[in-house]
C-alpha cells in the first residue's frame, strides 16, 4: 500500500492516472459476460487439447523403435500442423 501511495505522489491528477490503469478501465468498460465466460470456456478447452496432444506425441515418441516410425510419425505431425486454418483454431 505504502509503493502505490509513493507512486501516486508524482502525479498531479490521481482520479485521472487511477481511470487510466487497464484494469479499471476494464472493470468500468460494459462487457457481455456470456461471450467472455464462452470464449474463455473454450480458449480453456483448446489449451487443454493441446496439453494432451503433446503428451501423447511425447508418449508416441519415446515408445518408437525404428527410424522409419519416426519419420511417418514426424509427417503426420506436420501434416496436422500445416491443415490447421490460419485464425490458429
Amino acid at each position: 500500500m505504502s509503493r502505490l501511495i509513493h507512486s501516486l505522489e508524482a502525479v498531479d491528477d490521481v482520479s485521472l492516472h487511477v481511470s487510466s490503469l487497464p484494469v479499471v478501465s476494464f472493470l468500468t468498460d460494459q462487457h457481455d459476460l456470456d461471450v467472455l465466460r464462452r470464449v474463455l470456456v473454450q480458449a480453456v478447452r483448446r489449451a487443454t487439447c493441446r496439453t494432451y496432444a503433446m503428451e501423447a506425441l511425447n508418449w508416441l515418441l519415446r515408445s518408437i523403435s525404428q527410424t522409419s516410425c519416426l519419420h511417418d510419425l514426424f509427417w503426420h505431425f506436420v501434416t496436422a500442423l500445416s491443415s490447421s486454418s490460419p485464425s490458429g483454431n
